[in-house]
């Protein structure tokens, strides 16, 4: 093959270009010619979409910053199978307009592929990952352009309708490089009666160097699988024997948080540091022992959602795909002066905290006891907003309605009402430090309660999921305490307990309407969440400003899960920890794969584990029965010394560890 055409046939391209497989065969290289049916036939093409993600569904393109333009068309998204319903069968597809814009794929997905019949033999498994650093590990995922293996766990979907189709679901151990290519190579599985198993004959023939000419995309990537050969071979993973190997790009930071950070800079030049307009609607006094004043509020923000910006609705584009304004929306606050500032011989002013709630949750989860004993014993103004896109009855039924079509056009009002609540949570903290601090409505006895400087940060659950990206993207918010969060989605979801097995099988049987396509589409649902959930951000919370957030300032978390967990898996939180780069505080109840531990006291960003009991669940679909630690931190009979430990950090910044011993609370 000429040097001309191994460079043209490097990557599929949307031009239409010849390439010639040595063997006289010339085949066109548009991705709708070579896959017309969306499959891949280096896996078994009656499994649609995998393996996933990779760039056999990307184009080049040199004006991204990854040199990539991920391209689905919609034979590749839609489900195998039909669903009859009235006498008429249809089908669900996918619009593949809404990943137009990607340069890549999650930093966070989980990485999927179909072998017929493969075990577990040999893999690594989530309670050994170092095992996937062995040299003779089955599964073998390797950066592209250090040569270094990525550590992993891997298992077999066990909601599969057949076990000898299952989906592998590869996980990385932390978030993968922004931008950044990836080869997978898989060797040596077998099946049940321990026989390995043999590849298609299309990735054979790329494999041995053979002419396929059945298959066109055979002599379309001969060239670009040579020089994944290549660098699987320097990395000490020998060509011969691979059942399966490909490669694919991450997404750019500046693609992921454009949109957010478009919508934040505007909004806080538009601020120019002043207060937006609010409004105050209700106030009460002496609310019980420890709140002194509710006030409940709205706060003017600019609004870059349709109709009203209520559950469902979804973001406005201008002709670059980026968020056009639509006015402003009144965004409601609750605001809770604590007894301990008011003063009666002087300022008694303390320090804000904002706070985030959990899932489907609202902001009068402040209201609890728990939150309020908090702020009045530990001296802080408690601020809470609502999540949009997952807070409350309607926003439930709205994600609901995902599971009833299948479709990801519903979906994608999830995470576009989470960037605009990112954006009200940043105005509501601006409306109290810029406002509500010197308005008379928050003075009492003639003194000052709110205290404007060096404002804090607490989120439980959703709270703390969401609140790192928060923490991220403030302009304001320094330090924040973030209680049982995890990263990504696609990891967390198949392990609560509470709701996703019941989603799994009403998916199942009537949307998706086959098991093999679930975990498809949960990674396709992750390129979208990443707008707004922690995989597009943690890795920049103690960074420097970039040029999507210029805004933004260096940060400081201390995060905190509890063993057992089964809302938010731990595994979630060893992610988010890992990406972030923390410590984990000694002596920790359990060593983290991964993570350093260090003896306090320590400053800076840090990881807590704490042990209420209840065993840590290795699978998915964890059974609820067996106790679940998920509010320990803060409504547990054990609670006294995290919530000690995280008031101490909002206030100093360092993190002591108060157990004796290994942090076990009961």
């Amino acid at each position: 093959m000429s040097t001309r055409r191994s460079l043209a046939c490097l990557f599929p391209i949307v031009l239409l270009t010849a390439c010639s497989d040595g063997g006289g065969g010339v085949t066109p290289t548009t991705i709708e010619a070579l896959y017309p049916e969306g499959c891949d036939p280096i896996v078994d093409v009656s499994f649609c979409g995998y393996p996933f993600p990779t760039d056999t569904w990307t184009d080049a393109d040199a004006s991204s910053p990854t040199g990539r333009r991920v391209h689905f068309h919609a034979t590749h998204m839609r489900p195998k199978r039909h669903r009859e319903e009235n006498g008429s069968f249809y089908e669900f597809f996918q619009n593949p307009a809404l990943f137009a814009q990607a340069d890549g794929f999650s930093a966070g997905n989980q990485i999927l592929f179909m072998i017929p019949g493969a075990t577990m033999t040999g893999v690594a498994p989530v309670t050994d990952l170092a095992r996937s650093l062995e040299a003779d590990s089955p599964i073998v995922v390797l950066d592209a352009e250090t040569g270094a293996r990525v550590p992993h766990w891997a298992e077999i979907d066990p909601r599969a309708e057949d076990q000898t189709r299952a989906v592998m679901m590869v996980q990385p151990s932390m978030r993968l490089a922004s931008a950044h290519r990836y080869i997978v190579a898989v060797r040596g599985l077998v099946d049940a009666d321990g026989r390995v198993l043999e590849p298609t004959a299309a990735f054979r023939a790329l494999r041995d160097g053979r002419s396929l000419k059945s298959e066109p995309s055979v002599a379309a990537r001969r060239a670009k699988y040579e020089g994944i050969f290549d660098a699987l071979e320097a990395a000490g993973v020998a060509r011969e024997g691979l059942q399966l190997a490909w490669d694919f790009t991450t997404a750019s930071d500046a693609y992921v948080t454009a949109r957010l950070g478009r919508m934040l800079q505007s909004g806080l030049d538009e601020l120019n540091d002043a207060a937006p307009a609010y409004t105050i609607t209700s106030m009460q006094d002496d609310v019980d022992a420890d709140i002194a004043r509710r006030i409940e509020g709205t706060v003017s923000v600019p609004m870059y959602l349709t109709d009203d910006g209520g559950p469902g609705d979804t973001m406005v584009l201008d002709a670059d795909g980026m968020p056009a304004r639509q006015g402003t929306v009144q965004v409601p606050f609750l605001l809770q002066i604590p007894r301990s500032a008011v003063g009666t011989s002087g300022s008694a002013a303390k320090t804000v905290l904002q706070h985030g709630h959990g899932l489907f949750g609202s902001r009068t989860e402040a209201d609890s006891g728990a939150f309020r004993s908090f702020v009045d014993d530990h001296g802080y103004v408690l601020v809470s907003m609502d999540w949009w896109g997952l807070s409350g009855a309607a926003d439930l039924l709205a994600v609901g309605a995902v599971g009833t079509s299948g479709d990801l056009e519903v979906f994608k009002s999830v995470p576009d009402r989470g960037q605009q609540a990112m954006l009200n949570f940043v105005y509501g903290m601006r409306a109290v430090l810029r406002g509500l601090a010197t308005d008379p409505a928050t003075a009492i006895n003639g003194y000052p309660t709110i205290d404007p400087m060096h404002p804090r940060y607490l989120g439980v659950s959703l709270g703390g999921i969401y609140g790192s990206v928060l923490t991220t993207v403030s302009p304001d918010i320094e330090r924040a305490v973030l209680m049982v969060p995890g990263q990504s989605f696609s990891l967390l979801l198949p392990r609560n307990a509470g709701s996703y097995g019941p989603i799994y099988g009403y998916l199942a049987n009537n949307s998706l309407l086959d098991t093999a396509n679930i975990p498809l589409a949960i990674g396709l649902v992750q390129m979208l969440w990443d707008r707004v959930e922690p995989t597009g951000y943690t890795h920049l919370l103690q960074a420097t400003p970039t040029t999507t957030l210029p805004f933004a300032t260096m940060h400081e978390a201390f995060v905190m899960d509890a063993i057992g967990d089964k809302t938010v898996t731990t595994l979630g939180a060893h992610v988010m920890a890992r990406t972030m780069g923390l410590p984990l505080l000694a002596p920790a109840p359990r060593p983290v794969f991964g993570l350093t531990e260090m003896q306090g006291p320590l400053t800076g960003s840090v990881f807590a584990e704490f042990d209420f009991g209840p065993t840590e669940s290795t699978t998915q679909f964890p059974n609820p029965a067996a106790g679940d630690p998920h509010g320990a931190l803060v409504f547990g009979s054990g609670a006294a010394i995290p919530r000690q430990m995280a008031a101490d950090y909002l206030r100093t910044g360092v993190v002591t560890n108060l157990c004796s011993g290994a942090c076990d609370p009961n």
